[in-house]
């Protein structure tokens, strides 16, 4: 992507919008949205004017919208009347010169006790409050973070803004976990159609790949109904793009901040040759050009290979990089940010089209040099402690270079027919280089304090996703103004890990002022290597919806509503794995100097030897380092998907005050996967499901809700999880296995919440939830390998449950007092309880150890307890904007373990964050922020007779960030 490419297409933009936008300086506009008061759907037809002139005004479209434009500065009172609604007038509306005023309008029902409406306008002015309305009157349990929200908060990404949604919690900063359920039982979506995962091993999408900047909203769905895809229990995470503005958006910010552990650090560890990259460019080379063909054959070591051989070893060894760890090269840059958006409307053959286009970026360092990464076991169960097997000092430098672009246009055709179309790419790379020094206990001994053990990890992941959209909306108004939505989307997402590199040695010291000896490799561990990675996962999505309102038997307004939907889903996954075969002598006598024992000196042929007589030689050819290939073709596999639905469901109010919604999906499921090796079994899935879904809503008053709801939905595993093939987990140390028996998971979900919207972006909500999963997938031990070498394998456990509560608050305080009216509080905490019942293999393992050990245990990743905490002051006069954000979540099982080896659990780290943000100028906007104040540290620990041991730990460091942005 190059910015040469939408040069012309910027100018030609901005050129349209600034000759519209000065002919409309003189005056100013009114628009904003009508929806319906009792069923939170828009209105089309509704008609707008001013009371004192009748004939200036307009009527809502089909995204129920209307615009009042060329109004002379001035105070007016607006009237808004639609069939069947009671007149409204609003008053006392102040438009400004230039300026777009966004009034978004609610219509009730006319009776007998109401048929004329009059508040005043600064009642309705409230923007963020447009998402709990739509919330009040969702026919499903939601929860919603706006882009303003987002911003206050200082999320970056959509994995940080979602920490702060209720019963969600972010795991290794990009995977969303939903009411305690990991991400195989969660969606995610971007503008409602379902988006591939770029994670080889999971289900879940990686949130952190979507920068904030480009969201309008996050909208997750908690409960499902028909229209909805049936593959979630947690929920659906939609993400929701910005769309074009009503007046020329032309906005740039820059920001810049310095976190203490990572930015201007002369000791940054770096991949070479990557340590200056600032524009996201893949400095990692892909497997060298003389190896790219997969069918080339790399001749296998010998101690006197042929000339042939030893020519092809030579030249194949040396064609790889040299550098087989991190190094120290300058000092590391702040952290930098920055964004532009351009948007408009514009009259195309005399219809309205409506353009954005947004970009943004951002180079980012991470850094801790005090980490600690240990391991340890139970010798048997009468141990009073856990034994160290691995006791290392960690230290890590990551350098992530972000990077996204959003274009989105719409195209009304008539009042009641508009086609959108949008392309959204994001792009994220992250260079890694880490080093690790310390005592292994298991091959020197728990006495040997002066030998070490020594790990050296290079690691560039590049990832990105590319989405297609085009959707249409329709309003058939021969056919009770039904409405008809389609839509089309075609979505990739790419991870490429070339030149993954592990070196690991060992410096022996046999006692004190003994000369070190330096070993490079040994039968106990892994010999260097060098990984190359790609997956490719491709989607193709349509969906059509159709909705017929219809009056029931007491006149109210009902709806049905069916449809369709087709997901294609490809996997392509391929692997190249080279290995060196090492002469140690080379490393001792250059006293373990793991860069340059990778240097050309010593790789490939170093020397030929000649022998016999000049007329006849024979020649010997001694060899150093030389590479071999290591690719297991098992490891590389296909796999598709085709999910096939239909759907019908019921928008019934059974009163004025009670509303059924629900139905039933049919959905069928064919799924293949197969190992480039045609000796390895194949894996296929073919399920038809009928998922029924029926919820109740009661309005307790205008703005109280009672909700219940009951549903059935599934998970299907993914296809790394049904590949048979073996692969080792490099954290872990352990081989994970997949597993092609595996069955879909079968979910009853059990769901109720009461919930009180008291005034304009106020709420209180309780929710409850019960959720039983039958043939859960658990990643556990594979039976009989749990002592010796430990393998992980995907399997079905026969049941698994889930409860918790949830409570949200958010309210103005002008109630304590007046002078805080520009205060806001918000409150949120989820209680989760999660049991699972443990397979036969990990029961056996843990009760070799522990006899009395329970046949349950926590599900993986879930949190006991979430909170979320902020308090914010806006004051729109002054154009400050201060807000403090707080939280934490329960421990977490992170580790599964078993036997010898305790559960891992990731441990609470609370987190604290201040923004501030000042306009001035009138275009200029000025943000402050600090993150991590609390300067929490990762921890995940064992947990043994109440003592804790460390498994991981360490600091992320407080970041300072400053900004600044215009808009026109």
């Amino acid at each position: 992507m190059k910015s040469n490419i939408f040069f012309p297409f910027v100018c030609i933009a901005l050129i349209f919008s600034f000759k519209l936008n000065a002919n409309a300086q003189g005056t100013g506009k009114i628009t904003g949205t009508i929806v319906d008061a009792e069923s939170g759907e828009t209105l089309i037809g509704v008609n707008v004017v001013l009371e004192n002139n009748p004939s200036k005004g307009g009527s809502s479209d089909l995204d129920g919208r209307y615009t009042i434009s060329n109004l002379r500065p001035g105070s007016y009172n607006l009237v808004v009347t639609y069939v069947s609604f009671a007149r409204q007038l609003i008053t006392d509306v102040e438009v400004k010169t230039g300026q777009v005023l966004q009034l978004d309008i609610v219509m009730e029902p006319e009776t007998e006790e109401l048929d004329e409406v009059v508040i005043t306008a600064g009642a309705i002015l409230d923007n963020e409050a447009g998402l709990l309305r739509q919330r009040q009157k969702s026919v499903a349990f939601s929860d919603a973070i706006s882009s303003e929200s987002m911003s206050r908060s200082g999320a970056g990404d959509a994995a940080s803004a979602m920490s702060k949604v209720t019963g969600a919690t972010v795991v290794g900063g990009k995977y969303v976990y939903v009411r305690g359920l990991g991400g195989r039982y969660s969606s995610t979506h971007l503008n409602g159609m379902e988006l591939p995962s770029s994670d080889p091993d999971k289900k879940s999408f990686q949130m952190d790949l979507i920068p904030a900047g480009l969201l309008d909203n996050i909208v997750t769905l908690k409960t499902f109904t028909p229209d909805k895809p049936g593959n979630f229990s947690g929920g659906i995470v939609d993400l929701g793009t910005k769309s074009f503005p009503e007046q020329l958006l032309l906005k740039f910010s820059y920001s810049n901040s310095y976190n203490q552990n990572a930015n201007l650090n002369n000791n940054f560890l770096a991949v070479p040759g990557n340590e200056k990259n600032a524009l996201g460019f893949r400095s990692v080379p892909d497997v060298p050009n003389v190896l790219s063909d997969p069918n080339t054959s790399v001749p296998q070591y010998r101690s006197n290979p042929s000339a042939e051989n030893a020519r092809l070893l030579d030249t194949y060894t040396k064609s790889f990089g040299n550098y087989m760890g991190p190094v120290q090269d300058g000092q590391s840059r702040t952290n930098q940010g920055f964004s532009a958006s351009i948007g408009n409307q514009l009259s195309l053959f005399g219809r309205q089209l409506g353009y954005l286009a947004s970009y943004t970026y951002g180079n980012n360092y991470s850094y801790y040099s005090d980490g600690a990464t240990e391991r340890y076991r139970l010798s048997d169960e009468n141990a009073s402690e856990l034994n160290p097997q691995l006791v290392l000092d960690d230290a890590k430098g990551t350098h992530e270079v972000n990077s996204g672009l959003l274009i989105d246009l719409q195209y009304k055709l008539s009042a009641t027919n508009k086609i959108s179309g949008n392309y959204f790419y994001s792009r994220n790379q992250q260079s890694t280089a880490r080093y690790q020094d310390g005592i292994w206990a298991q091959e020197f001994g728990a006495n040997d304090t002066l030998s070490s053990y020594i790990n050296r990890v290079l690691h560039f992941i590049d990832r990105s996703i590319k989405s297609y959209q085009l959707r249409g909306d329709h309003v058939i108004e021969a056919l009770n103004k039904a409405s008809v939505k389609w839509s089309y989307s075609n979505s990739s997402s790419v991870q490429s890990e070339p030149d993954l590199r592990y070196f690991t040695s060992v410096t022996r010291v046999l006692y004190p002022d003994a000369n070190p000896i330096y070993t490079p490799s040994s039968s106990n561990w892994r010999d260097p290597s060098r990984f190359y990675r790609d997956l490719e996962d491709d989607n193709s999505n349509m969906k059509l919806d159709i909705s017929i309102p219809f009056n029931q038997w007491d006149a109210l307004t009902a709806k049905f509503k069916f449809g369709g939907a087709l997901l294609n889903a490809d996997r392509k996954f391929r692997e190249r794995i080279f290995t060196y075969r090492v002469n140690g002598t080379f490393f001792n006598e250059i006293q373990g100097d793991a860069n340059a024992f990778f240097g050309n000196n010593y790789l490939g042929v170093i020397r030929i030897d000649t022998t016999g007589s000049p007329q006849n030689p024979n020649y010997r050819y001694r060899l150093g380092n030389v590479i071999q290939d290591g690719t297991q073709k098992r490891n590389n596999y296909d796999g598709s998907r085709t999910v096939a639905a239909a759907y019908g469901m019921l928008e019934l109010p059974i009163s004025d005050k009670l509303k059924f919604v629900g139905g039933l999906r049919y959905e069928t499921t064919e799924m293949d996967v197969a190992s480039l090796d045609t000796l390895q079994r194949s894996a296929e899935l073919d399920k038809n499901d009928w998922l029924p879904s029926a919820n109740m809503i009661y309005e307790l008053t205008s703005g109280m809700n009672l909700r219940i709801s009951a549903s059935r939905t599934l998970a299907r595993p993914n296809f790394r999880e049904l590949v048979p093939y073996e692969t080792i987990q490099f954290v872990n140390d352990e081989t994970l296995r997949g597993n092609p028996n595996l069955e879909r998971t079968l979910i009853t979900n059990f769901d109720a919440r009461w919930e009180w919207f008291m005034g304009p972006g106020e709420v209180l909500a309780i929710s409850g939830y019960y959720k039983n999963l039958q043939n859960p997938i658990e990643l556990t031990y594979a039976t009989g390998q749990v002592l010796s070498n430990p393998i992980l394998q995907y399997q079905n456990v026969d049941e698994a449950v889930i409860k918790g509560v949830e409570f949200e608050v958010r309210k103005n305080l002008g109630f304590i007092a007046s002078p805080l009216r520009h205060f806001t509080g918000g409150f949120n905490l989820s209680l989760i309880n999660s049991e699972i019942t443990l397979s036969e293999s990990e029961l056996e393992a843990r009760r070799a150890i522990n006899p009395s050990q329970s046949d349950i245990r926590d599900l993986q990743g879930q949190s006991p307890y979430v909170i979320n905490a902020d308090l914010n002051y806006q004051n729109p006069r002054s154009g400050t904007v201060i807000g403090l954000y707080y939280n934490v979540f329960g421990p977490r099982l992170s580790n599964v373990g078993a036997g010898i080896t305790p559960d891992v659990y990731e441990r609470p780290q609370p987190k604290l964050d201040l923004n501030a943000s000042q306009k001035f100028l009138r275009h200029f906007n000025l943000k402050l922020s600090v993150t991590n104040i609390l300067d929490s540290k990762f921890s995940q620990t064992y947990s043994y007779r109440g003592e804790e041991f460390i498994y991981q730990e360490y600091s992320r460091g407080t970041t300072f960030k400053v900004g600044i942005s215009y808009e026109l």
